[in-house]
């Protein structure tokens, strides 16, 4: 069993191999990663690749993509029990540290990665919570609530996208219809607080969370109007907020071409989805 310092060390080395233009450079790094991929920590090493800074941006991606296949792959496995119609989650190969550690660094670190890898993350980050919320992750909301009500526009950002990737997961699973109904219970209100106070400042960040928001409603109703929204004016009060987002203008910068205002232009894809709606 390798140590820590000797398993990072050998894992960069063999995904910058894995880089290399010479394709049998290539097969034996795909040979070394097989190799080392069952050593206890390694899903951890490659989390701090992807973080580290000072490590070059092709190594971080191929950390980061790797790290996203192991979950993809092992974090959850199940067995089906035909008595019983249900499945049975096994013993993960990953020890109980190594599963805290990541969980409770994968929100924050996608706060400081390049935006590239941000989707990577997003999609280790809801395998996870979706295979752990809430028995063996019991604090992800209130820790992703807390970060919703921050001060600091990026980290309000990273809360909302984390729910809007949960919350795709959750959509469309009806067998889970009930735990999704308490999500969002928890989260709507605090996020139509969010909306409320950010919907008058019409910057391009700003823009950008309220889209984040309008696909978070959008979920919602993937099974039918929570009863959530049947409390009180509450479906009034966002509808009226999604109104006020649809009705806005749509900055176009000059020497921009049409179909590249529809592509990236965060006013424009905060309207769309309030037309989802």
């Amino acid at each position: 069993m390798m140590n820590m310092d000797s398993l990072s060390s050998r894992s960069v080395e063999v995904l910058q191999a894995s880089l290399s233009p010479d394709p049998n450079i290539r097969h034996q790094a795909e040979a070394a990663i097989k190799e080392i991929c069952d050593q206890p920590g390694f899903l951890s090493v490659l989390f701090r690749i992807t973080m580290e800074e000072s490590i070059p941006f092709g190594i971080r991606q191929s950390a980061s993509i790797l790290m996203k296949n192991e979950v993809l792959a092992k974090w959850a496995k199940f067995s089906f029990d035909p008595s019983t119609d249900s499945r049975k989650r096994l013993p993960s190969q990953y020890s109980a540290e190594e599963q805290n550690f990541v969980r409770g660094n994968l929100i924050n670190g996608m706060l400081h990665v390049p935006h590239q890898l941000r989707p990577i993350l997003g999609i280790t980050f809801s395998t996870i919570a979706y295979a752990d919320f809430p028995s063996q992750w019991q604090d992800l909301f209130s820790v992703l609530l807390q970060n919703a009500q921050s001060n600091d526009p990026a980290v309000i950002f990273i809360s909302c996208y984390c729910i809007r990737q949960l919350f795709k997961k959750f959509e469309l699973q009806y067998k889970k219809k009930e735990l999704f109904h308490n999500m969002i219970s928890q989260t709507m209100p605090v996020l139509l607080k969010v909306f409320t106070d950010i919907s008058s400042i019409d910057n391009a960040q700003s823009v950008e969370i309220q889209a984040l928001i309008c696909k978070i409603f959008y979920s919602t109703l993937s099974v039918g109007i929570p009863p959530y929204l049947l409390q009180g004016d509450v479906f009034l009060s966002w509808l009226q907020l999604l109104m006020t987002v649809y009705s806005r203008d749509v900055p176009v910068a000059q020497n921009v071409q049409e179909s590249e205002i529809y592509h990236s232009n965060p006013w424009w894809k905060a309207q769309k989805w309030c037309i989802q709606i």
